[in-house]
């Protein structure tokens, strides 16, 4: 569970080439902001989301986390 603007951590790795981040799935919302690195993304849930599975794509791959988030509303 989750709450708007909570800030989210995605560890990995290989993942500087990645150029979409999706909050709810491959249709879900768009993140704008996300500071990516070669093993770490983090960004802010933001408002109108109601969570969902984070979807990363570099353009040819992607990938769905097999986890889900639910968001709260506001803390």
């Amino acid at each position: 569970q989750t709450y708007k603007g909570a800030t989210i951590t995605v560890t990995g790795t290989n993942l500087g080439s990645v150029s979409s981040v999706k909050l709810g799935g491959s249709g879900g919302t768009t993140i704008t902001g996300a500071s990516i690195s070669s093993n770490e993304i983090t960004f802010v849930v933001p408002d109108g989301t109601s969570g969902g599975t984070v979807y990363v794509s570099d353009g040819t791959n992607s990938y769905t986390s097999s986890s889900s988030l639910t968001n709260l509303g506001y803390i």
